[in-house]
């Protein structure tokens, strides 16, 4: 394999080991498809152009443009441009998938934080949280989102309680 070949899977691999999808998706195959891809090893960045489409197991990105960065052997960062940009999670505890979209969304390895940026959703079945910027940190389970800087849109949050079984087939 040529040393630019190795510096894709590198980079693919070491995205793959974050906690973006289930535990098991660490070890299936990883399947990208793009119009065109540009690899630079002296800078150490991989550019994929044209409805880029990247799956490992239960996760799927996609989005119109991705750039892997990794500095040395290392993933440092990758992001992804859309119209919208989507990143579809199964989590390891087996609840509904997670869907999230924005115009751009930057995945931080270092830090273990993603970033949605512009038009940012994140849903998960009946709940969703809805604002110009969101960050998830990986690491912590922890998720934060505003209002654009320019923006008069609010952070828009919905969360929709469990129903109770008993409840089912009672009308009121």
């Amino acid at each position: 394999m040529s040393s630019s070949g190795k510096i894709l899977l590198l980079g693919l691999l070491l995205l793959s080991q974050s906690s973006w999808g289930l535990e098991s998706d660490r070890d299936q195959p990883i399947h990208i498809k793009a119009d065109r891809i540009t690899v630079n090893e002296k800078q150490g960045v991989s550019f994929y152009q044209g409805n880029v489409q990247f799956t490992q197991g239960s996760l799927r990105v996609n989005g119109d443009e991705v750039t892997v960065f990794l500095q040395g052997d290392v993933l440092s960062k990758v992001i992804v441009i859309g119209n919208p940009a989507t990143l579809i999670q199964l989590p390891d505890h087996r609840q509904e998938p997670v869907n999230s979209k924005a115009t751009r969304m930057e995945y931080d390895a270092k830090k273990e934080i993603v970033y949605l940026i512009e038009n940012a959703e994140v849903q998960q079945g009946p709940n969703s949280f809805v604002g110009n910027y969101i960050e998830y940190d990986t690491r912590n389970s922890m998720v934060s989102a505003r209002k654009g800087e320019t923006d008069d849109s609010r952070v828009h949050v919905i969360i929709t309680p469990p129903k109770n079984e008993a409840d089912e087939g009672v009308t009121p």
